[in-house]
């Protein structure tokens, strides 16, 4: 699931920026985080961060954007090799 999140978050970087990058693709934890709450597909069973979002922490929220700026800088990354290459 973080490759497509990666991939995506780097899609949109492209397009409208790194900063646009990070909030598009961090904000589909904002739609998700409301339906596992009430379906109650996972729970935060010791949060280490005050839960700020339907039980989401605030550790979540920073993950969510370090794995979309590691996405979208490791995607960068493979495109400049691709271009070496040739």
């Amino acid at each position: 699931m973080w490759v497509l999140v990666m991939a995506l978050a780097y899609v949109v970087s492209e397009r409208y920026g790194l900063a646009v990058g990070v909030l598009a693709t961090c904000s589909v934890d904002l739609i998700l985080e409301p339906v596992a709450f009430y379906t109650g597909i996972w729970t935060w069973l010791e949060p280490y961060t005050p839960q700020i979002y339907f039980g989401s922490t605030i550790a979540n929220a920073l993950v969510w954007g370090g794995m979309c700026l590691i996405g979208i800088k490791l995607w960068d990354m493979r495109e400049k090799f691709e271009k070496l290459e040739k």
